[in-house]
């Protein structure tokens, strides 16, 4: 992966060769071997300690020696997909580890490169929501404060990270695919895990499926988390096969890895990954379909796909689940949620200002239901931060149009697009328990390189003619 400067290229600055016209074999190799890597892992083993230990350590590592911003990102994306594999094979590490290392890894580059500028909406945002923290202190034992502060804390503090991280910052085609490969990569290991531990519920227990979210199907754990990892997975391979792959081996195999990922994602039966998966592709497809070259690379791959999906995944999904997962889609019920953005309506209400504090809005949500967390973080801010978190959500919805407005091209604004689906869906759904959501949305803040441009040329001047008098001898 080349380097690449912060600033944008100069008009008529040559950009440098693309480069890795065999990357796509060490891509597909690098998401194959965490097939393995994730069947040979046991749960709550040393290897899952060491795996996080290791990968935390080396992406600091790159954030203090390097000052190429296309490794910093692959290090986070790395992290951001591994969060959910870490939880779910019971690492050894503090719940919001994901979160933190993210926030540490990029936090270290931003300072050491000096992007400071582009910080000043980010900043503002998370310093609205400090304030609240001080009802939660006095409010909570010292133990319990701590837990939810760094629960309900650190996600905003990961997106005003991310934010100003990636603001600007310009990457090439080929780092981007880097990047969204880093992503995918512990993405596979999830649905690896999930897909062995549904063939053994099957094998050796009497499991049914019902019109509710699986856990024996999402590799015993939580399964709106799992989902939502296989949803951004999913859209991130998308992207990949939308930058170009240039070769119809590893397209083919992209749409294998796309076809395995959908199917885990809906046999979860927590719909809400395939749903944010489907927004984030929809609205890149808004503004890709502008651009000829790219809309016929999009046709290409919906005809690779879709047909495999409607006429071989489905039906298989509809005869192992004995048609239960055609009821589960087609059930439009919110599952409480509303339920829950109404408790939380009702708590900012009865704290205008300052809200009731980061974690202390669970008292309204278990009079109307049976869980004191909140799903929706816009209820969620409303409640706990008061009218300063309606100004942090201002300066969010701020930060999203101008990553829009600011894209000069189809592409970019297609990457926008479809990463500001996926976190604003995700944040509608399962709040910012992820920094997947976090990392999605200061993603949608990069650029790609701009084309080669060729310097004008410029037309030699003519020859001066010498002058000879008249009538000279």
């Amino acid at each position: 992966m080349s380097t690449r400067a912060l600033a944008r290229p100069a008009p008529g600055a040559v950009a440098l060769p693309a480069g890795g016209k065999y990357d796509w074999i060490f891509q597909i190799g690098f998401l194959g071997l965490h097939v393995p890597l994730a069947m040979v892992i046991p749960k709550a083993s040393s290897q899952i300690n060491w795996h996080a230990r290791v990968v935390i350590l080396l992406a600091a590592l790159v954030a203090l020696t390097t000052r190429r911003w296309e490794r910093v990102a692959c290090a986070a994306a790395y992290i951001t997909g591994a969060e959910v594999y870490w939880r779910m094979r019971h690492a050894q590490i503090p719940w919001e580890t994901g979160k933190y290392a993210v926030i540490l890894v990029v936090g270290i580059a931003l300072l050491r490169m000096g992007h400071y500028k582009r910080a000043v909406i980010p900043g503002a945002f998370f310093l609205l929501l400090v304030p609240s923290a001080l009802l939660t202190i006095f409010g909570l034992p010292d133990e319990d404060a701590r837990s939810q502060l760094a629960f309900n804390l650190s996600g905003p503090l990961a997106l005003a990270v991310c934010a100003a991280f990636f603001k600007g910052v310009r990457f090439s085609r080929r780092e981007m695919k880097w990047i969204m490969t880093f992503l995918v990569a512990p993405t596979v290991s999830i649905a690896t895990v999930a897909s062995v531990a549904l063939s053994r519920a099957q094998q050796y227990a009497d499991r049914e499926f019902n019109n509710a979210s699986n856990k024996f199907a999402s590799g015993g754990f939580g399964p709106n988390q799992v989902s939502a990892a296989l949803g951004l997975g999913i859209l991130a391979i998308f992207l990949i096969m939308v930058i170009g792959v240039g070769n119809s081996v590893a397209v083919a195999t992209l749409g294998l890895f796309t076809l395995f990922l959908i199917r885990q994602c809906v046999i979860t039966f927590s719909r809400g990954g395939i749903y944010m998966a489907a927004g984030g592709v929809l609205a890149a497809s808004y503004y890709l379909a502008r651009d000829r070259k790219i809309r016929m690379r999009l046709f290409g791959v919906a005809a690779l796909v879709a047909p495999l999906l409607v006429f071989v995944v489905w039906p298989r999904l509809e005869t192992m689940t004995a048609g239960k997962i055609g009821d589960r889609f087609a059930n439009t019920d919110s599952t409480g949620r509303d339920l829950l953005v109404l408790a939380d309506l009702k708590t900012w209400s009865e704290n205008i200002v300052l809200g009731a504090g980061p974690g202390m809005g669970g008292k309204n949500r278990l009079l109307l239901f049976h869980v004191p967390t909140a799903h929706t973080e816009y209820s969620r801010m409303l409640a706990e931060h008061g009218m300063l978190g309606l100004l942090a959500l201002v300066l969010m919805g701020l930060m999203a149009w101008r990553n829009i407005k600011d894209a000069p091209t189809m592409l970019d604004k297609a990457l926008a697009a479809s990463m500001l689906a996926y976190s604003l869906l995700s944040m509608l759904v399962d709040g910012r328990r992820l920094v997947r959501v976090s990392f999605a949305f200061g993603i949608s803040g990069a650029l790609f390189l701009l084309p080669r441009r060729r310097a004008p040329a410029v037309a030699p001047k003519p020859k001066a003619v010498p002058q000879v008098a008249i009538g000279a001898r």
